[in-house]
């Protein structure tokens, strides 16, 4: 008897991944483009959840993981690069 998970292969499908190409291509952008002080204004932060319909408590969490998880990367591959 074969047993089918087809509940778990939907659950999969539906499961979220993230906030989209779209919106990460927005924070992620002004993000490059504020690396000196990779922190939003409150004005930067209105324009950004009208841009992309994320909360201010979202735009919260997305830049506080990615300034934990991305920037240091970026910066440490920009620094690697300028020394050639």
């Amino acid at each position: 008897m074969e047993v089918t998970n087809a509940y778990h292969d939907d659950e999969k499908e539906n499961y979220p991944k993230g906030y989209g190409s779209e919106i990460n291509t927005i924070l992620y952008g002004w993000l490059l483009k504020h690396t000196n002080n990779p922190y939003p204004s409150l004005n930067d932060k209105k324009i950004l959840m009208q841009k992309t319909g994320l909360t201010k408590m979202q735009l919260k969490n997305w830049f506080c993981n990615m300034r934990r998880r991305k920037l240091k990367d970026t910066i440490r591959r920009t620094k690697k690069r300028s020394k050639f």
